[in-house]
Order: structure tokens, then sequence, then C-alpha cells
């Protein structure tokens, strides 16, 4: 609440971004805080909140805060399949994915969230990134949900750690340079089993979805920008 008041200070619209990816942990706070928001502005103020698909089914969140508040709705579900959703340690399975699906088609929630994941892990075959892929585009044909799809940044973390186990040889100092992320050499070694050819056929993929309807948003961050595929469009 104090946050608003700062609001027209650095932005004109009516929108409210909680930073805070652990939003929905804590169901009855979370509930709390949209009862507060609502008795102080009505539907006047506009929020974005992260959620997780365990709350979704736990919690009771999408059944007791108005939609009309809610902007948009991101979800983290990284893999789309369980041998990596257990390698990630995300704590859910594919079938609770679908579980919180219907809880969001239920409640209308469907049309303001869109759902994140991520291909490319170290350990991942492209047998194992088209099983992501068949969940994504499950997804996109059944639920018309929003999918963002990126490849994996390897970053400092418990992963980055685990690295010289699959054979990936780097150091911090790369991030010296600015456009790391870009880098055709860090991405094929951070990809290990990972060739240009599978990024082509990914692609390819990608592109016939999004040419069948499928609300599936994807950039490369490699290469040049030509060879972009360019996201579709998704709702806010």
């Amino acid at each position: 609440m104090y946050a608003l008041q700062f609001k027209d200070n650095i932005n004109r619209g009516t929108r409210l971004l909680f930073v805070d990816d652990c939003f929905t942990a804590n169901g009855e706070r979370a509930i709390n805080v949209f009862k507060k928001l609502h008795r102080l502005y009505g539907y006047t103020e506009k929020v974005f909140i992260e959620a997780r698909v365990t709350d979704i089914l736990k919690n009771q969140i999408l059944q007791n805060i108005p939609l009309q508040m809610v902007s948009s709705m991101q979800i983290g579900v990284e893999c789309g399949y369980n041998e990596g959703l257990k390698k990630i340690r995300k704590g859910l399975t594919v079938e609770q994915l679908f579980s919180a699906l219907e809880i969001l088609k239920q409640y209308q929630f469907d049309k303001h969230c869109f759902l994140s994941f991520i291909i490319g892990f170290p350990w991942e075959t492209m047998e194992m990134i088209n099983k992501t892929l068949d969940t994504i585009e499950l997804i996109c044909t059944k639920y018309k949900i929003v999918c963002n799809l990126n490849w994996l940044l390897l970053l400092p973390s418990d992963l980055w750690w685990e690295k010289e186990d699959f054979n990936i040889h780097i150091e911090e100092d790369m991030f010296d340079n600015l456009l790391w992320y870009a880098n055709s050499d860090y991405f094929f070694t951070t990809h290990p089993l990972i060739s240009m050819e599978d990024i082509i056929q990914v692609e390819k993929r990608i592109g016939a979805m999004q040419r069948q309807g499928g609300t599936v948003a994807y950039r490369r961050r490699i290469g040049n920008e030509e060879d972009y595929i360019e996201p579709s469009a998704c709702s806010e």
C-alpha cells in the first residue's frame, strides 16, 4: 500500500508489479493483500504477480482474488517432463501442472497468465527438449495460454557449481563481456549436447506451432538479429 503513493512518479499506467516470486506461497497473506488493495482502490489498480503451480493447487488463491484486479500472472514451469522437473528440484509434476491449468481455466485466469519454460539444460538431448515442446504444444492447443520459451542461460547458481559434471568449462570472467548472452561460443559450451542443427529443428517446430495459432513466444538470443524468430502476440 505504501508503494502505491509513489506510482505516478515512475509510471503513468495503473499497474503494480509484485517482484516477489514467492507471493503465492502464503495464500492467506496474498489474499489479504488483494482485499486491502480492493478496499482502498477498488478495481482501478491492477497488479502483476508471479505464482507457483503448487500454490494454485493448495492455497485456493485464484478462488479468492478478483480477476478484475490481475493484469497478468507469470507461472514458472521450466521443464515439460517429470525427469527434468525432478533434476531442477522444481517440486511439481507435469500432472500437477495440468491440474493447475484446469483451475486457471475454471476461474478464467487462463487469459491473464503466461507460463515460462526453459530448454537446453546441460543434460538435455533433443529427445528431452521435444518432451518440453510436446507439453507446450498441448497447452497452446488445449488452453490457449501463452507459453514463453527460452534457452537456458547458465548463471552462477546451484547448477553453475555442477557445470563440470557436464563437461562445461567456463569461468566467471566470461561475464566481463557485456554481450556474453549472445555469444555463440558461450552458448555451445554451456549446451554440450546441442548443435546448430538442433536449434534449427527446435525453431522449425516452434514456427509450425505459431503458424497454427499456437500461443508460444520465443526469441533466439544468439546469432544475428535477422536470424530471430519473432514471438507471437501475447496478452499482457
